[in-house]
């Protein structure tokens, strides 16, 4: 049999853990990598992002075709990732091979770069890009993707594409502690 204590302290001990650990939505803001302003960058695409719970959102460019003398660059966003991305990947460019440069853009007072390089599917064909360090405490110069284009008939010709970073609605996750 229980005593009386027994009864009362579970209940409040349940109480106090519920109240201590329960979940409460975080807000964010949606952003995503803009590559409009590039100097022969054409929109090929656009769609309705699709993260969860995503108000005050629109439709936005998520497929960009650079043309360069030489070769030619797919730029793609994803709009079902929570973070800025960027795919970066050659088209039609026999030959031709990516080398990203992290380092390009960094402050010196930042223990690494805003943004993170990861080979993609292909490596020296393409790579992913990820800005989810610096959010928006960056300088203008750290808004880029930085990489070199090697070519045998090319030599090697540097990138950065400068980007901005937009703002488009709100989305809530479930924060669980």
């Amino acid at each position: 049999m229980k005593t009386t204590s027994q009864t009362i302290v579970f209940p409040a001990l349940l109480l106090g853990l519920v109240l201590t650990v329960g979940c409460l939505p975080q807000v964010s803001r949606y952003r995503y990598l803009s590559f409009e302003n590039l100097p022969g960058s054409h929109i090929e695409s656009t769609a309705a992002v699709e993260v969860e719970n995503l108000v005050f959102g629109s439709t936005i460019p998520v497929e960009y075709l650079l043309v360069r003398k030489g070769y030619k660059l797919r730029v793609s966003i994803n709009p079902r990732s929570y973070f800025p991305n960027a795919r970066i990947a050659l088209v039609d460019s026999p030959g031709i091979r990516l080398v990203p440069r992290p380092a390009r853009g960094a402050r010196t007072d930042r223990p690494r770069p805003c943004g993170s390089y990861d080979a993609g599917e292909k490596p020296g064909y393409s790579f992913e890009f990820s800005w989810v360090i610096c959010g928006d405490k960056a300088n203008p110069e750290e808004l880029v993707v930085a990489f070199d284009v090697l070519g045998d008939n090319l030599g090697i010709e540097k990138e950065a594409l400068r980007f901005a970073l937009v703002k488009d609605g709100v989305y809530w996750l479930r924060d669980s502690l």
